[in-house]
Order: C-alpha cells, then sequence, then structure tokens
C-alpha cells in the first residue's frame, strides 16, 4: 500500500483508504450490495437489450430503490459518486451545477438517459443533473466504458440510465417526509399499481433547502457572497402501461421537474444583493410501443421529447439575465431477433437538437443526428460476447462510424476473465463552437479508442473484480476560462478494485463493501494532470441487518486534485452513519448523519460542499419487508 504515502495533503485520507484496501484485500467483495455480478441479475444499459451482468464485460453497477431512498437530501451527483469509477465536482449543495467524470473522462463524455431518452444540455454538451428528483428514481444503471458504438456521440466514457417508478399489482399508496439540517424539507407522495392489462403510477414531491453559502473568498472578492443559497422544486412522474394485444403493449412516460436555484455570481451593482436566481425547469416526455412480430423478433419505437430550460434573473427577479434552453426529440425503431449466436440488434433513430440563448446569438441553433445501430450478444457454455457497431449522421460532422467488441470466458465455476474495446466521437458543443470571445468554430470532434481488462470472482454471498481501462482520446477538447481547444491527445487509465462480502452471524447479517481507484488523467502533450480528478479514491460501507433495525457506517476517501495551475484541491475523507427503524410492517423511520466530522473540503475552487449534515425520513411503504 506504498500509494497510501503520496497523500500528504490530506488528513484523514490514509486512514480511509487504507480501510478500504485493508477490506478490499482481505475479503472476497463487491461494489455494494446493488452491484453483487448475482446470476439473477439483469441490465439493459450495457447491451439494450435485457442481459445478466454474469455475461457481459462491461463495467456496470446498479444502484436500486433502497440505496435512492437511503440517499434523501443528497443530490444526484452525489449519489453517483458513491460508485466506482465515478468522481463529481460540485458548485455547492442542492441545485447547483455539478459534473460527473466517469474514469477520468469529460463530463461531456457521459451520456445521461432517462426511461432510455437521452436528456441533457446541447448547449455546454453535458447531462443535466443537477434539477433530477430522486425521489422519483427506481433505478440507475452505470456502464463504464466507450458505448458510442450503442448510443452514439458522447458516449466515450460511459452511460448512466435513470428507471423512474412503475406500477405493478394491487393499487398502492406511497408516501414519505423528510427533515434535516439548512431547513431542508421534502415531502413526496404517489400511487400505482397494475393489472392484466393496465399498470400505472403518478408521484409528485416537493423539496426544499436554505442551504448554505455556495460560494467561499477563494472564489474571488467579485463572486463571493456569504448569504445562503437554497433551492427549491416541485416535481411529478407519471407513467402509464396498456397492453393493446397479446405480445404487444403501449407505454407513455412523463418526468416533470420545476427548481428555483439560488447562487452567487456577481452580477448584480456594488452594494445590492448579488444573488441570482434560476428558474430551471426539466421534462422528459415519451411514448413507446413494443410486441413480437414474430416468435424470435421483437420490436420497439419509441418518440420522444426533452427539454431542459434555465430562467435567470437577478436580486429575486429585478433584473432579467437570460433564458438558456436545450430542446431534444428523438425517434427510435429497435428490433431484437434471437438466432443461434446470440440476440442481434438492429436499431435506427434520428435525435434533433434545438437550442436557445436569448443573450448570445449563435450562427447555427439545431443540429441533427442520424444513426444506424447493428449489434449482437450472445453466451454460449463458458464463454460471452458482445459486438456492436454504428454509423452516425451528423449535420454539422458529417458521418462518424464507431465499434466495440467484448468477451469473456469462465474459468471455473467462480472466476471469470473478459475484456473489451471500443472507439468513440464527441462532437463539441454549441457553446464551445460558437460563445462570442469563448468558442471556437474550428473545433474539431474528439475521437477515442477505450481497452480494459477484468478479474471477477464470485461464490455465495462473496464478490470481488478488479478491472484496468485505458482510454486514449485524440483532438480532446480542453476547456479554460477563456477559451475551448483541441490538444493532441490525452491518456485517461487507472485500475478499479471493488469489493463485497455478506455472513450471517448470530444477530442478523453483517455485510461490507468498498472499491478503490487508481486514475491518471493526464494532457500527453505536456504531461499536465487534468483538473479535478484525483489519482486515488475510494469508498467503504460497513452495516449490521437485524430486520427490525439496520445499522450503517460509512467513509469516503479522495487525494488532492488540481483545479488549474495555480490552484489545488485538498484531499479529503467523510465519514457517515444511518439507523433505520421498521416501525411496523409499512412504516420505516431512518436518520443519517453525513460528514460527521465536519469536513471543509472544495470540489471546484471557491465552491463550499456541505458540511455535517442529519436528515429524518418517516416512509410509509406498503408491502415492504
Amino acid at each position: 500500500m506504498s500509494f497510501l504515502n503520496s497523500v500528504p495533503r490530506a488528513p484523514g485520507v490514509r486512514s480511509a483508504l487504507a480501510v478500504a484496501c485493508g477490506l478490499v484485500l482481505a475479503a472476497p467483495l463487491a461494489v455494494r450490495a446493488s452491484d453483487t455480478e448475482d446470476v439473477g441479475q439483469v441490465v439493459v444499459t450495457a447491451t439494450r437489450s435485457p442481459t445478466r451482468i454474469s455475461n457481459l464485460s462491461a463495467d456496470v453497477t446498479v444502484i436500486e430503490r433502497e440505496e435512492v431512498a437511503a440517499a434523501a437530501g443528497k443530490t444526484l451527483a452525489e449519489l453517483l459518486a458513491g460508485s466506482p469509477g465515478i468522481q463529481i465536482s460540485s458548485n455547492g449543495g442542492l441545485g447547483k451545477n455539478s459534473s460527473v467524470f466517469i474514469r477520468g473522462g469529460d463530463a461531456r463524455q457521459t451520456v445521461l438517459l432517462i426511461d432510455g431518452v437521452r436528456y441533457g444540455s446541447a448547449t455546454t454538451g453535458t447531462p443535466s443533473l443537477d434539477n433530477i428528483p430522486l425521489d422519483q428514481v427506481e433505478r440507475i444503471e452505470i456502464v463504464r466504458g466507450a458505448l458510442a458504438s450503442l448510443y452514439g456521440a458522447d458516449a466515450a466514457s460511459g452511460v448512466i440510465q435513470i428507471f423512474t417508478r412503475r406500477g405493478t399489482g394491487l393499487p398502492r399508496w406511497e408516501g414519505s417526509a423528510t427533515v434535516g439540517t439548512q431547513r431542508y424539507h421534502s415531502v413526496s407522495a404517489g400511487v400505482s399499481g397494475g393489472a392484466e392489462r393496465l399498470s400505472y403510477s403518478v408521484r409528485a414531491q416537493t423539496v426544499g433547502t436554505a442551504g448554505f453559502s455556495a460560494t467561499n473568498r477563494r472564489v474571488g472578492t467579485s463572486l463571493y457572497n456569504a448569504d445562503r443559497d437554497g433551492f427549491q422544486q416541485q416535481s411529478l412522474t407519471a407513467n402509464l402501461g396498456w397492453a393493446l394485444a397479446p405480445g404487444w403493449r403501449l407505454e407513455g412516460n412523463l418526468l416533470r421537474s420545476d427548481g428555483v436555484n439560488w447562487y452567487d455570481d456577481g452580477v448584480a451593482s456594488s452594494g445590492a444583493s448579488k444573488d441570482t436566481r434560476a428558474d430551471l425547469e426539466s421534462q422528459v416526455a415519451g411514448i413507446k410501443l413494443s410486441g413480437q412480430l414474430l416468435p424470435a423478433w421483437s420490436t420497439t419505437v419509441r418518440a420522444s421529447h426533452t427539454q431542459d430550460v434555465s430562467d435567470t434573473t437577478v436580486a429575486n427577479k429585478s433584473s432579467y439575465v437570460s433564458r438558456i434552453a436545450t430542446s431534444q426529440q428523438q425517434l427510435t425503431w429497435e428490433n431484437h431477433v434471437r438466432t443461434p449466436v446470440g440476440n442481434a440488434l438492429l436499431a435506427v433513430e434520428s435525435l434533433r437538437q434545438s437550442i436557445e440563448n436569448s443573450t448570445k446569438q449563435f450562427p447555427v441553433t439545431q443540429r441533427r443526428i442520424d444513426g444506424l445501430v447493428l449489434g449482437l450478444t450472445g453466451h454460449h457454455g463458458i464463454q460471452d460476447w458482445q459486438l456492436s457497431a454504428r454509423r452516425d449522421r451528423n449535420s454539422q460532422f458529417g458521418t462518424q462510424d464507431t465499434g466495440s467488441v467484448g468477451y469473456g470466458v469462465r474459468l471455473n465455476q467462480a472466476w471469470r476473465l473478459g475484456g473489451s474495446m471500443g472507439t468513440s466521437f464527441v462532437a463539441p458543443s454549441f457553446n464551445q463552437l460558437y460563445w462570442p470571445g469563448f468558442g471556437s468554430p474550428g473545433l474539431q470532434p474528439q475521437r477515442g479508442l477505450n481497452k480494459e481488462v477484468a478479474l471477477s470472482w464470485e461464490e455465495g454471498g462473496h464478490a470481488a473484480r478488479i478491472t484496468h481501462y485505458d482510454n486514449r482520446i485524440r483532438d480532446f477538447i480542453l476547456i479554460s476560462p477563456t477559451s475551448a481547444s483541441n490538444v493532441k491527445r490525452v491518456t485517461l487509465s487507472g485500475w478499479t478494485v471493488s469489493g463485497q462480502t455478506s455472513t450471517e452471524v448470530s444477530v442478523g447479517r453483517l455485510y461490507a463493501s468498498g472499491s478503490l481507484d487508481w486514475l491518471d488523467a493526464r494532457n500527453d502533450a505536456d504531461g499536465s494532470k487534468l483538473v479535478r480528478r484525483a489519482d486515488r479514491s475510494g469508498t467503504v460501507r460497513i452495516g449490521l441487518d437485524r430486520g427490525p433495525a439496520k445499522y450503517e457506517v460509512s467513509v469516503k476517501g479522495s487525494s488532492g486534485s488540481p483545479d488549474s495551475s495555480a490552484k489545488y484541491l485538498s484531499g479529503y475523507a467523510l465519514w457517515g452513519a444511518s439507523v433505520a427503524w421498521r416501525l411496523h410492517s409499512d412504516w420505516n423511520l431512518s436518520v443519517r448523519a453525513d460528514n460527521i466530522g465536519n469536513r471543509e473540503y472544495q470540489k471546484s475552487w471557491g465552491y463550499n460542499q456541505p458540511g455535517a449534515q442529519v436528515f429524518l425520513t418517516l416512509a410509509y411503504t406498503p408491502g415492504s419487508r
């Protein structure tokens, strides 16, 4: 563990990572309870069709509903950061701008899907995470690696897919209420159910927090303001499914979230309030028809529309600033055919992106991308394979081809060796191309080649995985405060070790999980590190489930990282604990404490992160264990 000796800037980090390392190496572990490569666990994001995790070469994490519910009060980015290979940057707490880096890749190299629909900002080119309500999330699948051959431009480092909550069985009402530090409060309620032909789910939530000061003096006097920067949000999801005929089903889904975010940006004149207010609108709507054309041939047609809008004003709407919006329309026809060599995929899709910026006039405000996808996923005996190829026609950048291949072999009943290789393509965003004084119309798209190999082990309630990856990206778009430019090549390489164990003891079920990441993310031209990417990070969770009560402690540690050539973000270790009680078969009470040591740390220079926090949740969930 000599690597721990190179973390002198971060008190507490060595101990956190030492615990993680000892836990992972001393016992066969997996990422977390929901990450276990259980033979029966099935995901769809890795291949665009239901596939057992045990038959995949891709590195996959699943975050189930139980863990999502336990994260009440956290941001979506914070929840994702608990998974291996993921780091984030953030400009504060709830509602504030955040970015996700998968395996050191830029935020623009990650695709976010909500119920199969691409969602994000075409102006920045990044997933829009800050206004997604966790209460509406049923499950999250995270796939690391280059998936451009399945999902097109931007999927150079990975894909995150959110599945909203659905209904089955008898009609069921659910609800929860949470209160916490910084006057945090949340109330949600919903009804769901399903019969032979009809399924439905409708849920609503309201969230509010007074927040804390998002900025500190390091950000500079022109931006710093020590007031609280709060957030409010109202959200609604609705899902309806109808069986039209045997084998055929029509489904519609809607996610709508309206948020109000207060932050500091120094727009107001001296002596006036510096508070800027952003009214956020997030909407994902889609309709899907699926069915069996033949016994071995299933087909799906999907049409969707998304909106990502920010209306900005200063000093409580006394001065209007701007409206920035992205609208996306997507049409997909997807076919799966069972063949003797595996499940064949044929998909055709068309995506149209439109942007609006009320203060900056761009010469181009629309982009159309048409794609053709071919794939094959198979499993036979001790072997499995995944192949895919895609051709995209981009209205700005012409034709682009991407491909990937994965192969795995089971060495024995417990051990499996697998590897994959895939190419990627990332187009510049509208801001990178056209923002006055910053963008450059001559920017070239990024092109990458990702290679990885993994060895995994699973037996009973124990599992472990070690993955090595190497992602080389040409013409990487490097961002500075004043410009966007291509650099010759960036290398993103590293190792991830993850594990889990679970055992029955006299007082209940004892479980532990942990992960360690070693990352080298650098500009090959000058050897400089990419900003806000830590070389080392780790997580540990240890818990005892006694049935009526569940106890858990956790620690997350990270080494420091550069924020710019002259600024350095110190490392940190954050401790947390939670207790949950089953008061009744339908009622649960839980309390969670985050950052117990009240550690001051930053994920973006000059912007604060939450200090010590406590959240208390009362939930009514009929049918829960």
